[in-house]
């Protein structure tokens, strides 16, 4: 609960170049895909799998508040 990060940083941002190499220079121009963690959600409820032979999900629900 509280300000959290949104579902791209955990399940697409690993397989990014953005995360792969780690360096802005991969990223989207304004970052609007978001691989480069520079958007989070207030008042954000998440929910995080347990991993299951590989296979995780999750599920997040930002209540309200501005996106900074």
């Amino acid at each position: 609960m509280g300000r959290q990060y949104d579902m791209i940083t955990y399940f697409v941002t690993p397989y990014s170049m953005t995360g792969v190499v780690g360096t802005a220079a991969f990223g989207r121009p304004g970052d609007l895909d978001n691989t480069f963690n520079s958007v989070r959600l207030n008042n954000s409820i998440r929910y995080m799998s347990p991993n299951y032979n590989g296979f995780a999900f999750g599920a997040e629900y930002g209540v309200g508040g501005p996106v900074q």
